[in-house]
């Protein structure tokens, strides 16, 4: 939601979420608890914890980033109250859990990079849904839920309704969940088909493909679990309106001690993502669905290896092939109609330029090899803890890569500083306007 939309709102609305976390708050007194103890839940678990974080941002505005064209915040300053509340009764599962957010961001605007501030207060519910246990095999949920799978930690392209990928888990960031039905059902223990309906658009969230109305989705998978649940493989098949359905695969196998060998993969035939095309005519660069109705299959899939030492680190290396990605033609076009000094193009490229953060893309090229390692008690400290995790092109070897370490002090509060580092050059598949970003954060639960 931007600062206009906050303007907008009136002052009911704005008194929203503090009411929402007042009575949050008062849920947490045991006269509450013990009233709805009484009236038949089972049990109310209620957690909340204090998240704050400083983001500052070293940025250049030359080259792709001329004008700070991307609105790239130089500097963030954000703190978080996020509520967790479980509650049973019967049959039924009730999980509810809202953020209040309250941050001010600084950017540079215009052609003199004059420096403007503003402040947001922001409500978001990232999960709030209902799980009805049917029987001991059969249940459904439906509400807000973030329902993900897969060995893989790069991505895991089998799930076609949650797109994530690990460049975009720094330490602010929060998935979201979306509106689903899902119904789960357990043939025996070892085998289970859940069904999933992604059901309308959950407001709020930055769009994956910009310039596309919601569509809706769903997916069937199936699954076989052997070796107490430390291996498996699953089969998905999913779709959504005016896109040819697709098919997907995710295994884990053990290998040896701590040793396993996992991967994921979607297939699909076209592709409603942004590519770059050059008129034939007037050689002005444009972003189409060249690929939208296309019968060519594009796939995407990881194969990685992972090794979890005795201590509990955790050593992964992932090979990515990425078929709907740029491919050295499309990305030299791409270039071309953001660097283009021409009047003309550059009209061209402002009615497009806002869908570069919408792509409809995980990767912006077709092959990456991705490192990644957690320690914990690093060095044997006790309760600090360090990852690190880089991916790496094979198109042009442009890297980034991601290093944060905590510390947890007392009961309740962990301290963490975390960097994000693009070293590669603007023009490259993994180089950004962003040369470092630095993450400072405190995060108290009680």
């Amino acid at each position: 939601m931007d600062s206009q939309k906050q303007k907008d709102r009136s002052p009911t609305s704005r008194a929203l979420p503090l009411m929402f976390m007042l009575v949050c708050s008062c849920l947490i007194s045991p006269p509450w608890q013990s009233a709805l103890a009484a009236a038949g839940w089972d049990d109310l678990q209620i957690s909340t914890k204090w998240f704050s974080t400083l983001t500052e941002s070293n940025i250049s505005y030359e080259d792709l980033n001329r004008g700070n064209s991307f609105k790239i915040p130089s500097q963030i300053l954000e703190s978080q109250l996020r509520e967790d509340v479980r509650a049973y009764y019967l049959n039924f599962v009730v999980i509810l859990r809202p953020t209040l957010s309250l941050s001010r961001k600084s950017q540079a605007e215009g052609p003199d990079l004059t420096t403007k501030a503003n402040s947001t207060t922001l409500m978001r519910w990232n999960e709030a849904f209902v799980q009805w246990n049917l029987s001991d095999s059969f249940f459904t949920v439906y509400g807000i839920q973030n329902f993900q799978w897969g060995p893989a930690e790069s991505f895991n392209p089998s799930n076609g309704i949650f797109r994530e990928t690990a460049q975009q888990r720094t330490l602010t960031h929060q998935s979201r969940g979306k509106h689903l039905l899902r119904f789960n059902y357990s043939w025996t223990p070892q085998i289970n088909t859940i069904f999933l309906a992604e059901l309308s658009d959950n407001s709020g969230d930055a769009p994956f493909l910009t310039d596309v109305e919601f569509r809706h989705k769903m997916l069937q998978k199936t699954e076989l679990n052997w070796n107490s649940g430390s291996d498996y493989v699953g089969i998905v098949v999913g779709g959504e309106d005016s896109l040819s359905p697709y098919f997907g695969e995710y295994f884990n196998l053990s290998i040896s001690d701590g040793l396993s060998l996992y991967g994921d993969g979607k297939h699909q035939r076209g592709s409603e993502s942004w590519y770059p095309t050059e008129d034939a005519n007037t050689s002005l660069v444009s972003l189409e669905q060249t690929h939208h109705g296309s019968h060519e299959l594009l796939s995407s899939g990881v194969l990685g290896l992972r090794y979890a030492f005795e201590n509990g680190s955790d050593l992964r290396y992932e090979m990515i092939t990425y078929s709907p990605g740029y491919n050295e033609q499309d990305h030299l076009i791409f270039l071309r109609g953001l660097l283009a000094s021409s009047g003309s193009q550059m009209q061209r490229t402002s009615t497009w330029i806002h869908r570069v953060d919408g792509l409809g893309m995980e990767f912006p090229g077709q092959k990456f090899s991705y490192l990644s390692l957690r320690a914990p008690d690093f060095f044997g400290v006790s309760n600090w803890n360090l990852m690190a995790r880089a991916i790496r092109s094979h198109t042009d070897l442009s890297y980034q890569y991601y290093l944060s370490t905590d510390w947890t002090m007392g009961p309740a509060g962990t301290w963490t500083l975390a960097g994000l580092f693009s070293p590669s050059a603007q023009n490259k598949e993994l180089g950004s306007p962003a040369h470092t970003t630095i993450y400072f954060g405190y995060e108290h639960v009680w």
